[in-house]
């Protein structure tokens, strides 16, 4: 019997998506937190997610493990923290970008002076 990994694969992306990183309620994957994911003909997969903060990386790694146990065809789940590598906004899924509230926006709506404003301006 051959197994489609390229769809068991397709299907993995898809579902850590939806795992809700710690501190900001939106999805790994939306947030480009998952580095690499790889399956194999037997079903083994691994994944490979970049630090998000130190806390919650044990309950992160667990979620991740727990909803691609879900996935059909996946038998078993490796998630790997890449340590040496670090998150930045570039890595987020347009979707997320879109969403997300412009913080200049928001103070000037709210009448607040940015707190970086005062470094700015120490800086310049």
């Amino acid at each position: 019997m051959s197994v489609n990994t390229t769809q068991i694969q397709a299907d993995l992306v898809e579902t850590l998506r939806t795992v809700a990183c710690c501190d900001q309620r939106v999805g790994v994957g939306e947030l480009g937190l998952v580095d690499t994911v790889a399956v194999d003909e037997d079903g083994g997969a691994r994944v490979e997610v970049l630090p998000c903060c130190t806390y919650g990386m044990a309950r992160l790694e667990h979620e991740i493990q727990r909803e691609a146990q879900q996935v059909a065809g996946i038998e078993n789940v490796e998630v790997e923290i890449n340590w040496d590598d670090c998150w930045d906004p570039d890595h987020m899924m347009e979707t997320v970008e879109q969403t997300m509230p412009d913080i200049e926006d928001l103070a000037s709506e709210y009448g607040l002076e940015p707190r970086w404003a005062d470094y700015e301006s120490q800086t310049d």
